[in-house]
């Protein structure tokens, strides 16, 4: 296949990482840039749960709509919305922790049964860093649950993201200016001469 067939092909792109490190904000950013779909946990979630999305929900870690068995629901429910989008001719992309090996796999899964360009991006940030945004989003209006009482226990449970193929996998430190880290994570997504395109435009 040629590198233009490649970039014809619908692309299914992953954003995982620890609360805290920006998931939300450049999964929207990588979204709009592309005019992809976003399918995003945290919305998906409360859905579910008949909350409104900006609601929090501040439980402890694993309860709640935050157990293994809601998490189970949220995560089949994004994979059946992808799904579709993906069926009608869009790309999408997925926003969550992604903590568990078996959530990346389902979604890697699909993206190899819809013959979609799949890339995990993996975003990580200094816990200096993470603990300053959590505190200071814990009087936002936001969708995310995430603070710094729990992210301790949310980092223990992290599986390692080390099972996809090298070209299918990035990681993208977001502590680094905004601009390097869309590029590195448009590079990776094929997109580098849009990545260079909206990066001179922002400078204008």
């Amino acid at each position: 296949m040629t590198d233009g067939g490649k970039q014809n092909r619908l692309k299914l792109v992953l954003i995982c990482g620890l609360m805290g490190t920006g998931k939300t904000t450049f999964a929207k950013k990588v979204a709009e840039r592309n005019g992809w779909a976003l399918v995003s946990s945290d919305v998906v979630r409360k859905e579910l749960a008949g909350i409104p999305a900006t609601q929090h929900e501040y439980v402890e870690w694993g309860e709640g709509i935050y157990s293994s068995e809601f998490s189970g629901k949220t995560y089949k429910r994004m994979n059946e919305l992808a799904e579709q989008l993906l069926s009608e001719g869009r790309s999408v992309v997925m926003d969550a922790c992604y903590g568990k090996r078996s959530q990346r796999a389902d979604t890697h899964a699909l993206a190899r049964g819809m013959n979609a360009e799949f890339t995990c991006i993996e975003l990580v940030c200094p816990e200096n860093e993470i603990k300053s945004r959590l505190t200071a989003r814990s009087d936002e209006r936001t969708t995310s649950d995430g603070r710094w009482a729990i992210f301790a226990d949310q980092r223990a449970r992290f599986e390692d993201v080390d099972e996809f193929a090298e070209d299918e996998h990035v990681v993208v430190d977001t502590s680094k200016q905004e601009n390097e880290s869309m590029r590195q994570a448009m590079h990776a997504l094929g997109m580098r001469e849009r990545a260079i395109s909206s990066e001179n435009s922002e400078s204008q």
